[in-house]
């Protein structure tokens, strides 16, 4: 069932879209029933109906329970309302507070900033692939309203990537990449240059940096 601004699902209201990708969909939402702001990731209808996805689905929410950090989102819930599975998890906001500031479009994803702001890494839903990784360039000479510039491509090949994470450093990028059969997996590249490259883990759900980038 399509998800449209104002559905319930189970105690959310579903208020704004935040994002769309190979892996999800996610929108932001009132929780009725604390009076809270969060985030809804849901699972797309055609992967519910697929047990590897939905066994995949399950281990992220696990995963996220698991977890306990600043830069990690806290999971709330994982739900079914009908055959729409998702997962509650918190919201924040970047800028502090005001109205939501738009840098992309709907069908893209933002991921990670640089660590001096200015540039954005994000994956894009491609109908080939899945998933494209780009880099938006930002004008950041006032920190209060960033500029976008025009979108540069950083990663398209026949598979899906997504996912990507600056180093602290900011001269790596580390993506996840997922193939036809479902397998996941986690690469690291040089940034921002982009020949080799080097396969982290052959299962992986998030992408992130320790602080010393080791």
């Amino acid at each position: 069932m399509p998800v449209t601004i104002g559905r319930q699902l189970g105690s959310y209201e579903i208020t704004a879209l935040l994002g769309k990708g190979g892996m999800g969909e996610v929108y932001r939402a009132r929780d009725t029933k604390l009076k809270r702001e969060v985030a809804i990731k849901i699972l797309p209808d055609e992967f519910s109906r697929d047990p590897s996805r939905v066994s995949r689905f399950q281990r992220e929410a696990e995963v996220l329970a698991s977890l306990n950090h600043p830069n990690i989102a806290a999971i709330y819930d994982l739900e079914e309302t009908g055959e729409t599975r998702f997962l509650g998890i918190s919201w924040i906001r970047a800028d502090g507070g005001g109205e939501v500031q738009s840098l992309l479009p709907g069908s893209n994803t933002p991921s990670s900033f640089s660590p001096d702001g200015t540039r954005l890494a994000y994956y894009s839903s491609n109908p080939g692939t899945g998933g494209d990784i780009w880099m938006l360039p930002l004008d950041v000479s006032d920190p209060d309203h960033p500029k976008q510039q025009k979108p540069e491509v950083f990663l398209n090949s026949p598979i899906s990537e997504n996912l990507p994470a600056f180093s602290p450093d900011g001269h790596w990028i580390a993506y996840r990449t997922s193939g036809e059969s479902g397998e996941q997996a986690l690469w690291v590249r040089r940034y921002p240059d982009t020949g080799a490259r080097w396969q982290i883990s052959t299962d992986a759900f998030i992408t992130m940096w320790s602080r010393t980038a080791q």
